[in-house]
Formats: C-alpha cells, sequence, structure tokens
C-alpha cells in the first residue's frame, strides 16, 4: 500500500450541545450513560472506530447513529437532531468557520493548521489516541518491490501538486505522508495504529 495522504477526523457538535471540550463530552456521556448520540457515514468506517476507541478509552458509552455515507451527516448536526458527529474535516471546514458547527477535538497525533486552537484528543485527556484516514494505492501481494519502489517515486512526479494544491489540502487536514510504502497490515488498520488489538 502507498499512502497519498492522511485526513484528520474531527469530532463536531451542534452549537447547542452544553460541551466545549472532549472532558465536557465524555462527563456528557457518562451522565446518560448509551443516550449521548453521534453520528458517522457507517459501521466499521474510521469515524466510527476513531468514536469506539474514545468510548473504550474513556470507559463511556454512547449512542452510534449509522447513515449510509457521508452526506446527510452533518446535515443533522446542523439541526440538532444528533448532537455530535465524527467526521473528516473537509466536509465540516465550511460549517465550522461559519459557526454553524463548533470543533471538540481532532483525532490526528498534532493539531491540524486550519483548526490550531482545537486540540487533539491526546492532549484533551487521552494520551496516545491517534487515528487517521488515508488515501492510498494499493498493489497485489507479492509485487516486486522495484514496481512497489517505481510507483512510489511517480506518486507526486506524475502529478507534481502546485502550492495552491497543497494549501487546500493544509486547510482540509490533509498530511502528505512519510516517502516509504506501508508493507504492514497492522500499518493500514487505523484501530491498530490507534493502538487497538
Amino acid at each position: 500500500m502507498i499512502q497519498l495522504t492522511t485526513q484528520p477526523i474531527v469530532l463536531v457538535a451542534n452549537p447547542s450541545l452544553p460541551a466545549t471540550t472532549m472532558a465536557d463530552v465524555i462527563e456528557l456521556a457518562r451522565s446518560k450513560p448509551g443516550v449521548l448520540a453521534y453520528s458517522t457515514p457507517g459501521i466499521g468506517t474510521p469515524t466510527h472506530i476513531a468514536a469506539e476507541l474514545v468510548a473504550q478509552r474513556a470507559g463511556i458509552s454512547w449512542l452510534h447513529v449509522p447513515y449510509a455515507g457521508s452526506g446527510p451527516i452533518l446535515k443533522d448536526v446542523l439541526s440538532g437532531e444528533v448532537p455530535l458527529s465524527f467526521t473528516l474535516l473537509g466536509g465540516a471546514e465550511p460549517y465550522l468557520r461559519a459557526g454553524q458547527l463548533k470543533a471538540i477535538a481532532v483525532t490526528s497525533d498534532q493539531r491540524v493548521t486550519a483548526l490550531l486552537a482545537v486540540p487533539t484528543i491526546a492532549e484533551a485527556g487521552l494520551p496516545g489516541y491517534e487515528i487517521t484516514s488515508w488515501h492510498g494505492v494499493v498493489a497485489p501481494a507479492g509485487t516486486p518491490p522495484l514496481v512497489i519502489e517505481r510507483l512510489q517515486r511517480a506518486r507526486w512526479q506524475r502529478s507534481s501538486p502546485s502550492p495552491t494544491w497543497w494549501r487546500v489540502c493544509d486547510r482540509s487536514g490533509w498530511k502528505r505522508p512519510v516517502e516509504r510504502p506501508v508493507r504492514s497490515r497492522r500499518a493500514s488498520n487505523p484501530r491498530c495504529r490507534a493502538g487497538g488489538p
């Protein structure tokens, strides 16, 4: 697998939710076990795993509201039908800028340039927590190393991203990964990379 970019997940909330920090959200979930709801684009997605890892690490129980894809998620958080969502930053960023949603925390290991005031979940009280979504190219098992290396070199040479393109990526929290292919199956599993089994 050759990673092209990684993108953090952001926990966003309807502005009416009486919680502004990760500690507030955890306390709210503890006070109403299994009641505080969050949405994701589906069961088993990186966003769902991100939320369940929070629950595991914080010792809370909350209600997962899975959707069939990303489209309707933010609409229902904006309306207040679902108070929280774990979503990719790119889709939420315009609503965060407009003040229609509030960001609670990001799932990456470092703060995101577009949301410097928003802490990581690790900073907010769950040390070692990190999950990102990634985009990449996969090749069949047994692909010769020379072919993998050629794909690795070509991934940026072909596209030659412009500074404007990288500014857009930066705003969405996309990060260019290290210049080597990922060979481990564990490395491609966001739950494992975040410290899960």
